[in-house]
């Protein structure tokens, strides 16, 4: 095809694309169609305690003798000339593998899914303390706290999806606990475990499924929709045209939350002590308003790619907490398999 005519082909789809994206969504499930997505999250906290918090009020401690205060993972964050920070950005990423294996009447989709990879990575900015593991370059880690991600790979669960997006049902979809045992601890790597000791447990997969199925658009130009992430999210959209991403044409559409506010209310935190900092973080996360972007091809029936998150700042009077989360999802391949017959207690199972 000539530059010219491809140029023509794409001004095509675009004049179409309002009456080809009308409609309810619909995702085009087939059996044995694969996907493989990219499911990524960033948890990102900075706290700031004044200098005469880290002193405490009645102390007569001359500038600079302060004695360490130890934050999660062990890390001391005095700062002499202001008071005490700690900044714990943390970052995780899921490969998922999904196979449709059956398809009913009404367009629902029994799909097996398989953890394929995972990474994870834990840095406290202010000492320097930092931890990280990629099971695409070592099938084990030494690190204790990271034995949770490790427990993750290779997992296999299954979802029932509706046309729509709705995740109906889910089995075998809790990550199992991470075995610590063999796990090093020594001299060497004392460091590395500090951090790997105060991440987060990996997302849960009803969580990337609901980021990934139930945030499909809907028609007209608004529309409301839920999300379980794991608390219920109860979101406004709004049609925002369409928008290439890669080789896709794409829906898009942008949400943000419609029953909570930018600034959090003292209230929704009243049982979390700043003291705790990822638990006060994480805690602040689930209070704030959040906000995204979809993309989702209406042609192909797949989501392309996504990006949520939610931030906010809260002061307590001692401290001043700044937190953020951002997730992502990206659609890496598409592809197709053979399935063997059914089998007589369940549906359809990959060839191997």
């Amino acid at each position: 095809m000539t530059r010219l005519a491809s140029s023509l082909a794409a001004a095509a789809l675009l004049a179409l694309a309002p009456a080809a994206f009308a409609g309810d969504p619909i995702w085009h499930f087939k059996p044995g169609k694969t996907f493989t997505y990219e499911c990524s999250s960033e948890f990102h906290y900075i706290q700031f305690t004044p200098r005469s918090e880290a002193l405490g009020a009645n102390s007569s401690s001359p500038r600079g003798t302060a004695g360490p205060r130890l934050r999660p993972g062990g890390q001391d964050t005095t700062r002499p000339e202001g008071g005490t920070t700690t900044e714990d950005p943390q970052w995780e990423t899921v490969a998922l593998r999904g196979t449709v294996l059956a398809v009913g009447d009404d367009g629902s989709a029994r799909i097996e899914f398989v953890v394929e990879r995972v990474s994870i990575e834990v840095r406290f900015d202010i000492t320097g303390v930092h931890a990280s593991w990629d099971s695409s370059k070592s099938s084990r880690t030494d690190l204790a706290g990271f034995r949770k991600y490790q427990a993750v790979v290779g997992r296999t669960f299954r979802a029932l999806v509706g046309a729509d997006g709705t995740v109906k049902e889910l089995s075998n979809a809790d990550w199992p606990k991470g075995d610590e045992t063999g796990a090093v601890r020594n001299d060497r790597n004392e460091r590395e475990n500090m951090a790997a000791d105060a991440v987060h447990a990996p997302t849960p997969a009803a969580v990337w499924l609901e980021f990934l199925f139930a945030t499909a658009p809907r028609g007209g130009a608004a529309w409301e929709q839920t999300l379980k992430i794991p608390q219920e999210e109860q979101l406004s959209v709004k049609a925002d045209g369409t928008e290439a991403v890669g080789n896709h044409l794409c829906v898009k559409a942008r949400m943000k939350s419609a029953d909570k506010e930018r600034v959090i209310k003292p209230e929704a935190l009243k049982n979390e002590s700043p003291s705790d900092v990822a638990n006060f973080a994480s805690s602040m996360i689930v209070a704030a308003q959040k906000k995204g972007t979809a993309w989702f091809s209406r042609a192909e029936g797949v989501l392309v790619k996504l990006d949520f998150e939610g931030a906010a700042e809260v002061g307590t009077g001692t401290s001043v907490t700044h937190a953020t989360m951002k997730w992502g999802i990206e659609l890496k391949k598409q592809g197709a398999i053979d399935l063997k017959p059914a089998s007589a207690d369940g549906p359809e199972t990959p060839s191997k």
